[in-house]
């Protein structure tokens, strides 16, 4: 989780001039305390499966939306205005 939270940080700061590499290291940055949060509160003891639940659709819906946001600005800025591919970014 260390080594997540590490590689995500040096990728935001290798990635600063190109915006869906920064904001998806951002976004490994955010999964790597999410999993350290939620195995440190299994070993207390506390339920997290439902807080789990909402976090893994929060954070995936989060990078659909953002992939959605960069092509379309994609589209608008040079012109082609073809298929969005979502699943491209």
């Amino acid at each position: 989780m260390l080594v997540m939270f590490l590689m995500g940080s040096l990728g935001f700061f290798g990635n600063m001039n190109h915006l869906l590499g920064s904001l998806l290291s951002l976004e490994m940055m955010s999964l790597s305390v999410m999993f350290y949060w939620m195995w440190w509160g299994m070993g207390v003891g506390g339920e997290v499966y439902g807080v789990m639940i909402f976090l893994v659709v929060g954070v995936c819906v989060s990078v659909i939306g953002l992939c959605v946001v960069v092509e379309v600005s994609r589209c608008y800025d040079s012109s082609y205005c073809g298929v969005v591919h979502v699943m491209g970014c």
